[in-house]
């Protein structure tokens, strides 16, 4: 079989392998890559298909192969994240001296600041500075801010230091910075 043979047999059989790729996958998109990628293969390597077999044989055991293959890699993938989100609040009472601290419920605040700082401090660590890291927890002045972002923050977020400072904070953090 010549390569103008070969081509035209190909393109003859891109209606039942794309009907075979949207059964394996579900997704017409995948599907259609999966086709591609069969073709691809089949065409690079069409020195090794032995004449008298059958071609569609061939073609879908290629699909079918590559499926299992993406199939395999994608199950072992980890979405990398975007960033993550450190600290917040916390139940921990170790930091509170006060009747208050047998009260049920998330803590935030200045009680937090010390425990979140150490804690973005190891997961920058941890991830080498890979991933982006929003230093939250006990951000109440300028020294806080300084100290979520020393410790390895990309960014802070503020939330409980609003409540008692007000929005004049930001513009005391940004000065401070």
């Amino acid at each position: 079989m010549n390569d103008r043979e070969f081509r035209n047999d190909l393109i003859a059989y891109i209606p039942p392998l794309r009907a075979f790729a949207i059964s394996l996958t579900g997704k017409v998109d995948r599907a259609d890559d999966l086709v591609q990628e069969t073709l691809l293969k089949a065409w690079a390597n069409r020195e090794s298909f032995e004449p008298g077999t059958k071609l569609k044989a061939w073609l879908f055991t290629i699909l079918r192969n590559e499926f299992y293959t993406v199939f395999r890699k994608r199950k072992r993938e980890v979405e990398d994240a975007d960033g993550i989100i450190a600290t917040n609040t916390t139940i921990s009472r170790d930091t509170v001296e006060s009747p208050l601290a047998k009260e049920e419920g998330g803590l935030s605040g200045a009680a937090l600041t010390a425990m979140s700082t150490r804690i973005i401090a190891r997961i920058h660590e941890h991830t080498g500075g890979t991933i982006p890291i929003v230093g939250v927890g006990g951000i109440m002045g300028p020294e806080d801010a300084k100290a979520k972002l020393d410790a390895g923050a990309a960014l802070i977020q503020i939330y409980t230091g609003m409540i008692y400072e007000g929005p004049g904070l930001v513009k005391r953090i940004l000065r401070a910075l």
